[in-house]
């Protein structure tokens, strides 16, 4: 998250597509009369899975400050199978990378998903993401960047609300983390507007 203001200036809105959007080349069903589903609030203690849906890590370093911080939000960190996996530019393939973010959806005890970071990838995995899977088990989706394809296509698939915020290995502002307690534990309604500080980080 390199600056709130442009790159984030929905802080962690959540998403909503035009009637008729489309993923992996499947016309939506989910029509401007469709209301949309939220998935359950986050609480502390929740278990959240950490996946790598876009361009690869090469240090463990990085996984771990993204564990700190979701960790001091009072969150049980599940890293994905591939979070560290290396298939060129991405982590791993584009098969890999889908069965994490699918396996994340399947497992009950998970109440919400996180990217580790952005970059370039998340497309190439659409075709692979069960939706079914998605419509029948919301969780709470959150990213930002290249993630914005994934986040929106579950938006646009299943109809459940999904969030345009941090990645969980972005500088976690106090701008940036406040915004999450509040619409993502707490439910209000997102505040459009630029922090005037952006205060310390997480981690």
């Amino acid at each position: 998250m390199a600056g709130i203001s442009r790159r984030q200036a929905l802080a962690i809105a959540p998403v909503a597509l035009a009637s008729g959007a489309s993923a992996n080349g499947v016309t939506s069903s989910v029509t401007a009369s469709v209301t949309a589903r939220k998935p359950s609030r986050l609480e502390k203690g929740d278990r959240v899975a950490l996946i790598a849906p876009a361009t690869v890590t090469y240090d463990r370093v990085d996984v771990d400050i993204a564990t700190e911080a979701l960790e001091a939000l009072g969150l049980r960190v599940v890293p994905g199978r591939h979070l560290l996996d290396r298939f060129g530019y991405f982590a791993g393939t584009d098969q890999e990378r889908a069965d994490d973010f699918n396996r994340a959806f399947e497992d009950q005890t998970i109440r919400g998903v996180f990217a580790l970071r952005g970059g370039w990838g998340a497309s190439r995995m659409l075709p692979f993401v069960d939706f079914n899977l998605v419509a029948v088990q919301p969780k709470v989706l959150i990213g930002y960047s290249d993630i914005t394809t994934l986040i929106n296509a579950v938006y646009s698939q299943t109809g459940i609300v999904t969030f345009h915020g941090p990645n969980a290995l972005s500088p976690w502002s106090e701008f940036s983390t406040q915004s999450m307690r509040s619409i993502v534990f707490e439910g209000k309604a997102p505040l459009m507007r630029n922090p005037v500080e952006k205060g310390d980080s997480l981690a």
